[in-house]
């Protein structure tokens, strides 16, 4: 494996084998994407750093490991994030949900009694801060990016959607001029769809190429933007 995708220092064993088992993966999309499979080195913040033309995220959780491309023309972001079927471990939960999350988790909960609701939260948000354009820049703070609402399939309880609101007030770039601000209550949100099956909880979340974050209008509604997942 190059030096340039090789994990931090100090990763043991265990973390450079799934670091590995990732970059395999990311080098297989890549080969399928693109005829080629270059280097994927690894950004400032550890995320990969994908070559030209390409957007992308890779995974992994025990027994677990996967990795999705596509080309920037087709999407500004992609965000793919895989976790146990498990209860988050409590400190987790304290210190990352919200108590509107909360609430969400206990009406999943009800309605899907099997499901870790809390995990799937969770994993929805990692999904949303990997699938964080390059142009909007910085991403906020991953507990600012709070889960709004969690939809099931009603012919197949294991798939839905999920929707991720912004923090209030953010101001990514949108592409086509100057910033602009969300006023509170406005923020913006990102949708994406998840997929339970053998003892994993699977998240994606892809910005359409003309997305921008919804806004609020001037009379107070919510302007819609382009924002959806085509997976």
């Amino acid at each position: 494996m190059p030096a340039a995708e090789t994990p931090g220092a100090g990763a043991g064993p265990r973390r450079r084998a799934e670091f590995a088992a990732g970059r395999w993966c990311a080098h297989r999309a890549l080969t399928a994407l693109c005829g080629a499979s270059p280097a994927v080195p690894r950004g400032p913040r550890g995320a990969p750093v994908w070559p030209p033309g390409v957007v992308g995220s890779i995974t992994h959780c025990a027994g677990f490991r996967a990795a999705a491309v596509c080309r920037s023309r087709d999407a500004r972001g992609l965000g793919l994030d895989a976790e146990p079927a498990a209860p988050l471990p409590a400190r987790v939960r304290t210190r990352l949900l919200t108590p509107r999350e909360d609430a969400l988790v206990a009406a999943l909960r009800l309605r899907l009694p099997g499901l870790p609701a809390d995990r799937l939260l969770f994993s929805a948000r990692e999904a949303a801060y990997k699938a964080w354009p390059v142009s909007w820049g910085q991403p906020p703070p991953l507990r600012g990016l709070s889960v709004e609402e969690i939809t099931v399939r009603p012919t197949n309880p294991t798939t839905g959607r999920c929707t991720i609101r912004l923090p209030d007030g953010y101001a990514p770039p949108d592409g086509h001029g100057p910033q602009h601000r969300c006023a509170p209550p406005g923020g913006g949100v990102l949708h994406g769809r998840w997929h339970a099956a053998a003892g994993l909880l699977v998240a994606c979340v892809v910005v359409a190429p003309g997305c921008r974050p919804d806004r609020t209008a001037a009379g107070g509604g919510q302007g819609r933007s382009g924002c959806a997942s085509s997976t």
